[in-house]
């Protein structure tokens, strides 16, 4: 399954649920105006609906205000990402300071999966209803969120838990939560003709039923019969939104369930999660009262409908298992228990230290970009890895706003003490909350022999902590990152893909919504195309001749026939901080299929030479991150 495919088929979808709105909109002011017209708008004689082209564009613009009013409404309210939604359905944020044990295993499968796929860490949210349950709601991977039941934590396995997780993931990766949100401003526009159409019978009603004059009782009765009516096409134009819905989301259920699989290599996994939904008095219903207008979010169906957002379960399973024979397990009696013996593997590290770190490895990196929006389950075991080797007190500040800020300070302070160390020092006595210093260069003194990716991992682990910052306190910790990066008067590649790093993972949980993918292709940003190249070329080949791995990616664009091109290499002198930052911030507008091939591209330069360097993943994972491509780990 292919990430940027998915990417283009999100925007065609949402094309189209547009396209389906706008004939939604009109179905509801043909209805609208023939119920107008059959109050104020016949003929005395014949008693025939007759042509008024005032009343119509008094209706036309009544539908177009109510209903547009009613979606911009739900749309700015929900504005705030996945964190609205969590909070709607009655979800309780969760905290690594947690002392139970489902709680901290959900945590940290979620932990492993997000360094896994190379998405920012998302804050993670229970919901108490007694539903084997779970949902992934958000714009964008950057403020994402996943929630899941206490049933669901409760009565569900590591791995199939662990299931449930890959398939939410999967709805993060292909664009399907950013259709949702859209969905349910669409839906809330066009119930809300019911909401105004029930207020009027019941005004209706109360003026009908005074006897004080024969004006008041026509008026009510006109109130009553046009309440009703906009009731009843309220709910028609409803009945159409959960026909759209359930088309759109009944599909995307089977590629998640095919994408947890992938994830996990794990089939028992997502099918033993939804047997035991089967077999379970509880099912996977919620009791939330929103929850009918999130049904299409869920990972099974959370309250019943005419119009099911979720094929049946039977037909899921078979999916993953054809030989299943249908039978459930009685999930009732079955309850996940936890002891100290499996504190490793609720922490999610089943192994030793040792152990871990021999954890598979990932592909070489021309796999890592093909497998964007696909990690795999040696993903998995290789971020395992690397969170376990990295010391537990920066895992401890990590988790928790105020440590999480010094430990990315102390990423960017000088390990050496020089006059460069000290100047830093200095601006965090006094300009940075008090304590701040002192917190930062105890994590220091933790980082000397951490690797660039184990660096990198500190600061995706630190996004759900981060999001709890206010604004002006997000403010006032990029003013931190940017005196630090630039002490000496410069920034290096590891500072500019660090900051790359925190603009994409935290970014859109404070900034407006950013625009995911363009319309461009790669002729006409060719350009840049080359400076990224060029540069990953002169910093990346250890003193080799640096055009040779030029030629290899700039050949993969596919440019050849552009004879207006200049194809020769940027000089280093013209792949500086400052271009490359002008250029990849130009490369933001391209298609996501054109991304794919800029970014194998990149892959191939880095390949030339058959090893991956710490400076070229990182400038590659900067690179990726402003994309808004999720890079998963590579080496």
């Amino acid at each position: 399954m292919d990430f940027f495919e998915h990417q283009d088929k999100a925007r065609k979808k949402t094309g189209l649920l547009v396209l389906y709105f706008a004939l939604a909109v009109v179905c509801i002011f043909g209805a609208l105006f023939l119920l107008a017209s059959f109050i104020f708008s016949r003929d005395s004689i014949t008693k025939t609906i007759i042509w008024d082209p005032a009343l119509a564009g008094v209706i036309a613009f009544g539908t177009a205000t109510i209903v547009g009013f009613g979606t911009l409404f739900k749309v700015i309210s929900l504005a705030g990402g996945g964190k609205v939604v969590a909070e709607a359905l009655g979800g309780k944020l969760l905290s690594h300071q947690t002392k139970d044990l489902p709680e901290k295993r959900f945590l940290n499968i979620v932990e492993e999966m997000a360094l896994a796929s190379g998405t920012p860490v998302p804050p993670s949210y229970i919901m108490e209803e007694k539903g084997i349950n779970a949902f992934a709601a958000g714009y964008s991977p950057e403020n994402a969120v996943i929630g899941v039941t206490r049933g669901c934590i409760e009565k569900l396995n590591r791995e199939q838990l662990q299931g449930v997780v890959a398939h939410e993931f999967s709805h993060i990766f292909n664009g399907d939560m950013r259709l949702n949100i859209r969905l349910m401003g669409i839906l809330h526009g066009i119930l809300l003709l019911a909401g105004i159409g029930y207020y009027l019978m019941r005004v209706g009603s109360f003026s009908g039923s005074s006897r004080r004059n024969k004006d008041s009782g026509n008026i009510g009765m006109a109130l009553l019969v046009g309440g009703l009516g906009m009731l009843v096409i309220g709910y028609i134009g409803a009945f159409f939104a959960n026909l759209i819905k359930a088309a759109v989301s009944r599909q995307r259920e089977f590629l998640a369930d095919s994408s947890a699989v992938q994830f996990t290599r794990n089939p028992q996994g997502i099918s033993g999660a939804l047997k035991r939904i089967g077999g379970y008095s509880g099912g996977s219903k919620l009791k939330a009262p929103n929850a009918k207008e999130c049904s299409h979010m869920f990972f099974g169906s959370g309250v019943s409908n005419l119009f099911a957002t979720h094929p049946p379960l039977g037909e899921r399973i078979r999916r993953i298992e054809p030989k299943w024979q249908g039978s459930y397990p009685e999930t009732d009696s079955i309850t996940e228990t936890f002891d100290s013996d499996e504190s490793a593997a609720i922490s999610g590290f089943s192994e030793s230290r040792e152990a871990s770190s021999r954890s598979p490895m990932p592909p070489p990196v021309q796999s890592a970009v093909t497998d964007i929006g696909n990690p795999s389950a040696e993903h998995v075991d290789h971020a395992r890895g690397v969170i376990t080797n990295i010391p537990e007190e920066l895992l401890d500040r990590v988790h928790e706003p105020f440590g999480a800020r010094a430990v990315i300070f102390s990423l960017l302070v000088e390990t050496s003490d020089g006059p460069i160390r000290q100047k830093q020092v200095q601006y965090l006595y006094n300009e940075t909350e008090s304590g701040t210093a002192e917190e930062t260069l105890k994590s220091s003194n933790c980082i000397a022999n951490l690797t660039a990716e184990e660096k990198f991992c500190l600061v995706e682990l630190a996004s759900p902590a981060l999001a709890h910052l206010s604004l002006v306190q997000f403010t006032n910790f990029q003013r931190g990152i940017e005196h630090l990066c630039y002490a000496d008067d410069q920034l290096d590649l590891f500072e500019w893909s660090l900051q790359k790093l925190i603009d994409h993972d935290l970014g859109q949980h404070f900034l407006p919504q950013r625009q995911l993918h363009g319309k461009a292709s790669i002729g006409l940003l060719a350009n840049e195309c080359k400076v990224i190249l060029a540069t990953l070329s002169h910093y990346g080949q250890n003193g080799a001749d640096p055009e040779p791995a030029y030629n290899a990616g700039f050949s993969t664009l596919n440019l050849e026939q552009s004879f207006t091109l200049e194809k020769a290499m940027p000089s280093p002198e013209e792949c500086g901080i400052e271009q490359l930052e002008n250029s990849v911030v130009k490369l933001t507008n391209l298609a996501p299929q054109a991304k794919k091939t800029f970014l194998l591209a990149c892959a191939k330069t880095i390949a030339h030479d058959q090893a991956t360097t710490d400076i070229e993943a990182q400038i590659l994972r900067g690179v990726a991150a402003v994309l808004n491509c999720p890079l998963p780990p590579i080496i």
